[in-house]
């Protein structure tokens, strides 16, 4: 008998409380919410990360040619390419378009690159590489040749060593993949204060 769900009045008091002013309440109040939501999409709040190339401008053209390569290993300076031309075209807002029709450019080169072992097994066989990478960037105004931002960026990766040739292969490849992907977002993140 301590249960109050046999309680006929208790029952019949949560059913009309819900009844009546709470799904009135619920209503406003999401109602409510959901216009703060859209009052502070409408304002130009952003998460951040998105800044970056934003504040040139929406529509702001830029050439992002392919990096020169002066390392030793080839198809770096397509793959940074390739990664600063996802990233600029995710959160830049911008266009990517050929140097002709551009305010803006962004190029660069890509200066080293170079594996160390930096983990060994107990049988002091090499058990994990360390890719590195550096690459130098400079963005310019078209128009006028200012340079808005001159940089240089480096980034590390670690990749698992294998006894079979292919595996390591494709662990170092994933490793530059990688290492393509931080350096562009380091880019992207350094020259944003340049707007």
């Amino acid at each position: 008998m301590d249960d109050e769900s046999d309680d006929p009045a208790v029952s019949d008091r949560r059913g009309r409380c819900f009844r009546r002013g709470n799904v009135r309440e619920m209503i406003r109040k999401w109602c409510a919410l959901a216009g703060i939501f859209m009052v502070l999409s409408g304002c130009g709040y952003r998460l951040a990360g998105h800044q970056a190339l934003h504040g040139a401008g929406e529509g702001t053209a830029i050439a992002i040619p392919v990096f020169a390569n002066k390392s030793l290993r080839p198809n770096l300076e397509a793959c940074l390419t390739a990664r600063l031309v996802e990233l600029f075209a995710a959160r830049g807002g911008g266009r990517v378009v050929p140097v002709e029709q551009a305010d803006l450019e962004l190029s660069g080169t890509v200066l080293t690159y170079g594996t160390t072992a930096s983990a060994y097994s107990a049988a002091d066989r090499t058990a994990m590489y360390q890719a590195a990478m550096t690459a130098e960037a400079t963005l310019r105004h078209l128009k006028n040749g200012t340079v808005l931002w001159k940089g240089t960026v480096s980034a590390r990766q670690e990749y698992p060593a294998n006894s079979d040739l292919a595996l390591q292969l494709n662990a170092e490849e994933a490793a530059q993949r990688e290492l393509c992907r931080k350096l562009a977002e380091e880019i992207l993140r350094a020259s944003a204060g340049a707007f």
